[in-house]
């Protein structure tokens, strides 16, 4: 679990809570996370369908239970494919109309194969335009990779089990 808290001088007070569930036998598999990320990029501003790309190779015969795609409020599109290794791709998933309130991850009714050597491809695609009206900065100012919601990230992960 990760929480961001930034000082904005109001004392306030924290409900977060967190819930456990543990397994009352045996695990038979674990479950493991595959990050894809890019932290290596400025969105100029005034771009309107700026591009953002991250990669990232399974390494072992897995199959993916769910993915966790993460932007913030200039994110417009989100698409992450898996490219197996004879080249074939799948969608895992792609949201065509970003809102900050989707960060969730999301599960497959099936589990999706991953051969080992599967690379999962991001790619981000951002509004720093006046246009948009989730933009933060009016007039808009180059965004960089960061932890604040007025920054952005180009983030995701896969939820997969090793076969």
């Amino acid at each position: 679990m990760q929480v961001h808290y930034h000082p904005n001088g109001v004392r306030t007070t924290d409900r977060t809570q967190v819930g456990l569930a543990l397994n009352r036998g045996p695990i038979q598999k674990d479950l493991q996370l595959l990050i894809n990320v890019n932290t290596n990029f400025a969105i100029p501003a005034g771009a309107s369908r700026y591009t953002v790309t991250a990669t990232s190779t399974v390494p072992v015969n897995a199959h993916a239970i769910a993915v966790l795609p993460h932007m913030h409020l200039l994110g417009r599109e989100v698409r992450m494919e898996a490219v197996y290794p004879d080249g074939t791709r799948r969608p895992l998933i792609y949201i065509d109309d970003w809102d900050f309130q989707w960060q969730a991850t999301y599960y497959y009714k099936d589990p999706v194969p991953l051969p080992a050597g599967t690379r999962v491809e991001l790619t981000s695609i951002y509004d720093n335009s006046d246009a948009n009206p989730k933009n933060p900065n009016q007039p808009p100012k180059e965004v960089r990779f960061g932890e604040l919601t007025t920054d952005e990230m180009c983030l995701s992960g896969v939820w997969y089990v090793a076969d």
